[in-house]
């Protein structure tokens, strides 16, 4: 539902659903919801067998029309111009290649009071900044809400790059 509300106008957009072999039915309650919600995006759903975020994110990018990839995990809740300003920043900045923004929380309860100290293990703040700094550029992104151009990941792809970590699968909270 909070994806119908993003604001896109005339940029060029889909939302690529991929079922890695769930057994919720999350991927028609999507269908149904988007359906009743009048489709304001068109919606393209893949199956991908093998479980697993990593592997569900490569067979969506893979299965991708458009050059750029805006990373929404279910738990997110875009800003409505989100997919405006990042268009906007990948045709300023032709070179960019990578971009994420500042994650905040955002609970229907209180929060408990150890949260700000760990936010960061739950990809909230300022994605550790004063960790990931290499000359100047943030040396990494939070995999949800980071944006990139698909030319970035296809170039990793053939220069032999694999995920050691893996992933989250099945209780495994693994990511990287």
């Amino acid at each position: 539902r909070h994806i119908s509300k993003l604001e896109v106008g005339e940029i060029p957009t889909e939302i690529v659903l991929v079922d890695n072999n769930s057994n919720d039915r999350t991927a028609q309650v999507v269908e149904e919801t988007w359906s009743e919600l009048g489709q304001p995006i068109p919606l393209r759903r893949f199956f991908h067998e093998t479980p697993g975020l990593g592997e569900a994110r490569r067979r969506g990018f893979e299965e991708c029309m458009y050059r750029i990839v805006i990373v929404c995990d279910d738990d997110n809740h875009l800003a409505a111009d989100y997919v405006s300003k990042v268009y906007g920043l990948f045709q300023q900045v032709p070179k960019m290649g990578v971009i994420g923004g500042v994650a905040y929380p955002d609970s229907m309860s209180e929060l408990p009071e150890w949260f700000a100290d760990e936010m960061h293990y739950f990809a909230c703040g300022d994605r550790g900044l004063e960790r990931g700094r290499r000359d100047g550029i943030d040396a990494w992104v939070w995999g949800a809400g980071m944006a990139f151009r698909l030319d970035v990941f296809d170039r990793l792809i053939e220069a032999g790059f694999r995920n050691i970590v893996g992933g989250r699968t099945g209780s495994s909270l693994r990511s990287g």
